[in-house]
């Protein structure tokens, strides 16, 4: 991991052996999450700032909108309504909120994608500290 400390962008390179690890672990009980890790393939992640682990995975799943201006709307009304409802994001997205983040714009294999990420978190499978010795 690198840290460029003026401009504070984290750059990340996931592994091979994190690849095979991620792509084991999800197979069974995640499988879009295991389709979108074998899609994408071994990949560096970058990101400006100290944003949580799950925000920032949560806005790279938005991000595959067919626009990056798109990805920028639909991040807003999602901001919008977690605002209106008073809780965080990871508690925000789950099956009872489906219907809300599908009016934010997103599809239904998106916010599928979006209640899985969170069950993973929520039962401690992915974290960050667990990713972190993947890295390099």
């Amino acid at each position: 991991m690198t840290l460029s400390s003026s401009q504070q962008i984290f750059r990340i390179k996931m592994t091979e052996l994190t690849h095979r690890e991620l792509l084991a672990r999800t197979e069974e009980s995640f499988l879009r999450v295991h389709q979108l890790v074998k899609r994408n393939g071994v990949v560096t992640l970058e990101k400006k700032g100290e944003n949580e682990l799950f925000g920032y995975l949560v806005r790279t799943v938005i991000g595959q909108q067919l626009s990056k201006k798109a990805a920028s709307i639909i991040w807003s009304r999602v901001t919008t309504a977690i605002e209106s409802v008073g809780c965080s994001l990871q508690e925000f997205c789950k099956d009872d909120n489906a219907d809300i983040l599908r009016n934010c714009g997103l599809s239904r294999f998106n916010v599928k994608a979006l209640i899985q990420l969170r069950n993973v978190f929520d039962t401690n499978k992915i974290s960050g500290s667990q990713l972190s010795k993947f890295w390099s």
